[in-house]
C-alpha cells in the first residue's frame, strides 16, 4: 500500500502552528540596539507532492520505466532552533531590526514508487521507497519590528527565512523491474513569520 494513505489533494503545503520561547542580551547606545538571541520551537510542518511520469519504453531506468508510473513524496519539518545576532534602530518605543545566524532543524522525507498507472486518491501496490530522518544545520535570516509598552515588555513580529540545506533520498535497485539506483534531492527551506512577546528582566530607557 502507498505509505502515505493518500485521500486528499495529491499536491499540498500547509502552514503550521509555531511555538516556542526564546532568550537573549541587548545592548543599546544611543539610537543603536545590538543583541544575541537564542530561541528554541516546535511545528509539524508537512508538504505532499504526487506525480505521474509519462511513457518512456526504456526498461531499467530508475523512474518512468513503465508508463504512467506514479510517484509520491513527503516532505516533514519539526523542531527548529536558531541562535542569532541582531542590529536595529530605536527612535523611540519602536525598534527595527534585522537578526541572522545559525539554525538547527529536524526534517523527514519519504519517497514512494508504484509502477502502475492510477488516480491520485487511490491506494495501490508499493514498489520500493525509502525514508531520511535527520537533524540538519543551516542559516536564517531576517528581521522584525518590536514595541517597548513599559519597562520591561514589548510586542513583536518577526520574519525569518530558514535554510538547512539539501537532503537526498537514495532508492536502491529494484530486482526485476528497476536496474538503477536513483536519488530525490529536497531544499530543507522554510519561511517563519511569528509574534513575540518579551520581558526584559532589567528595564533600560529608550525603546
Amino acid at each position: 500500500m502507498n505509505a502515505f494513505n493518500v485521500n486528499g489533494t495529491c499536491n499540498n503545503g500547509n502552514a503550521s502552528f509555531l511555538g516556542g520561547g526564546q532568550i537573549g542580551y541587548n545592548w543599546q547606545t544611543g539610537g543603536w540596539v545590538w543583541g544575541i538571541e537564542a530561541d528554541g520551537s516546535w511545528r509539524d510542518l508537512t508538504q505532499d507532492l504526487f506525480g505521474v511520469f509519462g511513457a518512456n519504453p526504456t526498461p531499467g531506468l530508475p523512474f518512468g520505466s513503465l508508463a504512467g508510473d506514479t510517484v509520491f513524496m513527503r516532505s516533514e519539518q519539526g523542531a527548529l532552533g536558531t541562535v542569532r545576532g541582531r542590529i536595529g534602530w530605536a527612535p523611540g518605543q519602536w525598534l527595527l531590526y534585522a537578526t541572522g545566524g545559525l539554525a538547527v532543524g529536524e526534517v523527514k522525507h519519504t519517497v514512494v514508487e508504484v509502477p502502475f498507472p492510477f488516480n491520485c486518491l487511490a491506494v495501490g501496490p508499493t514498489c520500493r521507497g525509502a525514508s531520511v530522518s535527520d537533524t540538519k544545520v543551516g542559516w536564517t535570516a531576517g528581521a522584525g519590528i518590536e514595541w517597548a509598552l513599559g519597562s520591561n515588555w514589548s510586542v513583536g513580529a518577526e520574519y525569518l527565512f530558514v535554510d538547512l540545506g539539501t537532503t537526498t533520498v537514495a532508492f536502491a535497485p529494484s530486482a526485476g523491474i528497476f536496474t538503477n539506483s536513483s536519488v530525490t534531492n529536497f531544499d530543507d527551506t522554510s519561511h517563519v513569520v511569528r509574534a513575540k512577546l518579551n520581558y526584559r528582566f532589567t528595564g533600560f530607557g529608550g525603546y
